[in-house]
């Protein structure tokens, strides 16, 4: 391994490599996918001379994904190798982490913005809230990334009409999701204060709207079920530390999900056929939980926004059963029968 970093060093030192960054990022590509396929024996509880090894692999090869960038293949062989790192390494990769996903952000396109999604989504599940420094900074830029990469009609020659053609919004699915994913995950895996820092808090209600619209106006109920666990996760994770103070992003959340969470997701679902879908039905199910800690932990404003608000007008009877619950499967029986 060490003859290849060696290698990389002596390439990136290259006075030429200005001149024609194609011809020796191919050089640098295939460098780093040696060291890829001769690291794929290690693992974290290698030897501390190999680690250091390892380490220096890493470094030089951020290296070169700082000299060009532009090199599709460096990039996707820099994502495998970092990916292989985590494995290897530990949280020593995260000191990593902010200057390789700028990077790749930055110069990422349509063919491989999944690998970016999938560094968030690793280091989320590897580290959990310890991964809060090393992708902070990178989630609004992630997520502006994406959304400049949907295609709209102007792509289409000839399209005038405001209609995206299939083949679009498939294209625009794909890519919506890995933004409704990696945001799930940093819930899910506890990196939440990420939503808290200084870069992204002025952003959480555009955030919350984002994963709003994915939970109720996509269609596909896997994207729906995605957004919907993003709300339950946060709904745990900051409803009960809501005091009183407005102001605070617990409180913007809590009443986010009160005033326009609840009533349009209850309008969505009561729209779907559940019965017949499986995915639907676990839709159903993950949205009955987030009432269910609404009325443990926030029981007046259950009663005030929800039973009294978003379900004034529905029959006593159902509303009974919920007011009732004494647990989320009986707020879950309760919303079916409501929804049916």
């Amino acid at each position: 391994m060490t003859p290849h970093i060696q290698s990389i060093r002596e390439t990136l030192q290259s006075a030429e490599l200005p001149q024609d960054p194609t011809y020796f990022g191919n050089i640098l590509a295939s460098s780093i996918a040696a060291i890829m396929y001769l690291s794929k024996g290690f693992s974290k509880s290698c030897p501390q001379e190999v680690q250091a090894v390892l380490a220096e692999a890493l470094s030089v090869t951020i290296r070169v994904v700082e000299t060009v960038p532009a090199h599709v293949t460096v990039r996707r062989n820099s994502v495998v190798l970092f990916q292989r790192m985590i494995q290897c390494l530990g949280n020593r990769v995260l000191r990593h982490g902010p200057s390789l996903l700028r990077l790749l952000i930055e110069h990422c396109v349509e063919e491989d913005v999944q690998d970016v999604a999938q560094i968030f989504n690793q280091l989320c599940i590897k580290f959990q809230q310890d991964a809060v420094p090393a992708v902070e900074g990178s989630l609004l830029p992630f997520l502006q990334k994406c959304h400049s990469l949907m295609p709209n009609t102007s792509d289409v020659v000839g399209t005038n009409d405001g209609v995206i053609p299939p083949h679009l919004q498939a294209e625009r699915l794909s890519t919506l999701k890995l933004t409704f994913v990696v945001v799930q995950h940093i819930v899910t895996y506890k990196v939440t204060n990420v939503l808290l820092s200084p870069a992204n808090s002025p952003s959480l209600l555009k955030i919350l709207q984002a994963m709003y619209e994915g939970a109720s106006a996509v269609q596909d109920p896997v994207v729906k079920k995605t957004c919907i666990q993003f709300f339950r996760e946060l709904t745990n994770q900051w409803v009960g530390q809501v005091n009183g103070s407005t102001g605070t992003p617990q409180s913007s959340f809590l009443f986010f999900v009160l005033e326009v969470f609840i009533p349009g997701m209850l309008r969505s679902l009561g729209a779907c056929d559940f019965n017949r879908d499986a995915l639907l039905s676990r839709c159903v199910t993950e949205f009955s939980n987030i009432l269910w800690s609404l009325k443990a932990m926030r029981a007046k404003e259950f009663d005030q926004f929800v039973l009294n608000g978003a379900l004034a007008g529905c029959p006593s009877s159902h509303l009974e059963i919920l007011q009732a619950a004494t647990n989320a499967k009986e707020m879950n029986k309760g919303l079916q029968t409501l929804l049916s």
